[in-house]
């Protein structure tokens, strides 16, 4: 193991100093002598990860026999773990103490936080000309989707026929089993448990959708098939990929003129323009329709559980009467509904 170490096939973390690699007893050598901050770098919990660490690579090479990428794919598991503990959460403080090389460097710089982008019911419309001059009525679906019901993008992909009601106007967002052999392969490592079961993100974005007048004629117009067949699908019939649909997404932007700045590494015009940007639209589309702000929560699914219970569950007719007011700025003609 400590050969790799040194000789780089596995990244060593900025927080592990390197006279733990001397000897595979100074793990525990060190385990029990006082913490040096300056030799460890920020204290405590610099201290124990550097030897948890070492402990945790022994184990994927000796024990499991990983190979040394393996162990690289681990650890970067690990590095956004702690940022997102560090910098989102703001549970502990201080730097990554999984990054490493450039990443250890940069986590260094001071975090500025970037707002997404302002974008105008002008801007939708825009684009949704340009997916109608392509012929594209899927992605211009899901525009449609992600502006009038502030979906994520994996929500989207895990959309089934049968999770939609359309005699209550709604859609729910569940714990679900679907079918493995129906799955993008990176979408069952990344997306389902152990146990084959794919969830929403939180446990506040289990939650209904309402299903406005434009996803409904949407809807109507997409030809649905079996409750486990996805909404969203590909030439092929398999889930969509976010990759290849935001290619799509960028050049129909690019074209409407929608968000374009300079590429920073081919020096030609892009658009910074995101799927989840369009969820952003959604909230901002929420506001200015006066909806009010707890039932938003709830669709959107950042509600606390006891909101969530107080207007889902005590009174699901007024969360969708709420959501009757709202009006994303679509130009209705664009819809392809036939």
């Amino acid at each position: 193991m400590f050969d790799l170490i040194k000789g780089g096939e596995v990244r060593l973390p900025s927080a592990v100093p390197e006279v733990l690699l001397r000897e595979p007893g100074d793990v525990d050598e060190f385990h029990f002598r006082p913490a040096e901050d300056s030799e460890i770098g920020d204290g405590y919990t610099y201290r124990y990860f550097a030897i948890w660490w070492l402990a945790f690579v022994q184990h994927l090479i000796d024990v499991r026999q990983v190979s040394a990428s393996t162990a690289n794919a681990y650890l970067d598991a690990v590095h956004n773990f702690f940022g997102y503990a560090i910098f989102k959460r703001r549970v502990i403080s201080g730097s990554n103490p999984a990054a490493t090389g450039r990443q250890a460097e940069l986590d260094q710089l001071p975090q500025q936080a970037k707002h997404p982008p302002t974008i105008s019911p002008e801007d939708i419309n825009a684009i949704l000309r340009v997916a109608a001059k392509h012929n594209d009525t899927q992605i211009a679906n899901m525009i449609v989707f992600m502006c009038e019901g502030g979906f994520r993008f994996q929500e989207l992909q895990f959309l089934q026929v049968g999770d939609l009601n359309l005699e209550r106007r709604e859609i729910i967002l569940r714990v679900k089993h679907p079918d493995p052999r129906r799955v993008r392969p990176e979408l069952q490592r990344r997306c389902l448990t152990a146990d084959g079961l794919w969830s929403p993100k939180t446990i506040a974005g289990r939650r209904p959708i309402h299903i406005t007048d434009r996803m409904l004629a949407v809807i109507h117009s997409m030809g649905l098939g079996d409750a486990s067949d996805w909404l969203f699908v590909n030439t092929v019939g398999n889930q969509v990929a976010e990759s290849k649909t935001l290619v799509k997404l960028k050049a129909y932007a690019l074209e409407a003129g929608v968000l374009v700045e300079t590429n920073p590494r081919s020096g030609k015009p892009w658009s910074t323009i995101k799927w989840h940007w369009l969820r952003h639209y959604h909230r901002t589309r929420a506001c200015v329709s006066r909806i009010h702000r707890e039932i938003s929560k709830v669709a959107m699914g950042h509600a606390a559980d006891a909101i969530h219970d107080h207007y889902r569950g005590v009174d699901e007719e007024a969360f969708h009467a709420e959501y009757e007011k709202f009006d994303s700025g679509i130009d209705t003609s664009l819809l392809v509904t036939t």
